[in-house]
């Protein structure tokens, strides 16, 4: 299950089935989904990095 002891497991219900993936193979799973419907040259971490200083600048 690639899931050890202290892992952030996420648990899902698909189909009357239960399902449960940690944390890392979740997002795993997420980056290149996401990857497809963001531009290479695009950041998200700098994105997110610059929004977060203007939200902290006085106002």
């Amino acid at each position: 299950m690639s899931i050890v002891a202290g892992d952030t497991v996420l648990v899902d219900i698909e189909g009357g089935e239960m399902q449960m993936r940690s944390l890392s193979q979740m997002v795993a799973r997420a980056q290149p989904i996401l990857r497809r419907h963001v531009p290479d040259d695009i950041s998200l971490a700098d994105k997110l990095i610059a929004h977060r200083r203007r939200e902290e600048e006085p106002g």
